[in-house]
């Protein structure tokens, strides 16, 4: 097999990179605009004017939480799942992001590849074993989680 032959990629690197650049900046801007609001009380409605300012630093914490509690929640739900396997003869490596780990399992091991719908227009590739372990992959279109699964497949029927 060639290099490229055994290499699985679920979703893409730009694509993954541009998401957590855009919900970087998304996060950030929801932490700024929650600042502003308490800091300042001349940028509220003027029915919530009369409600005072929070301290600076009261607002920065509430902020930073907020934003930084967003970012986290959504790194979770896209990053998490393997998001490259790679194919060394008879072993599988499921490569993760968040948290960073490999996964290793043997080809004659894959009992189940099934895609399965994760939310609105994203999938998951689900990997399941003859231990009874599931692994599953990161979102991605339906067709590049069906490419990887008919690929995957390929490969253990080797």
């Amino acid at each position: 097999m060639n290099e490229a032959a055994d290499t699985i990629h679920i979703g893409s690197a730009s694509g993954m990179l541009f998401a957590f650049v855009f919900f970087l900046a998304f996060s950030l801007t929801i932490g700024y605009v929650v600042y502003s609001l308490l800091a300042r009380p001349e940028t509220r409605r003027a029915e919530f004017i009369r409600m005072g300012a929070v301290s600076r630093r009261a607002s920065l914490v509430i902020a930073g939480s907020l934003s930084g509690g967003l970012f986290v929640l959504i790194c979770w739900t896209m990053f998490t799942g393997f998001h490259r396997i790679d194919v060394e003869g008879e072993q599988l490596r499921l490569h993760y992001l968040i948290p960073p780990r490999t996964a290793i399992i043997r080809r004659d091991e894959l009992t189940l590849l099934e895609k399965k719908f994760a939310y609105r227009m994203v999938w998951r590739l689900s990997v399941s074993t003859l231990g009874g372990e599931t692994y599953e992959s990161q979102t991605g279109s339906v067709a590049s989680i069906e490419a990887a699964r008919l690929r995957l497949a390929q490969l253990a029927a080797e």
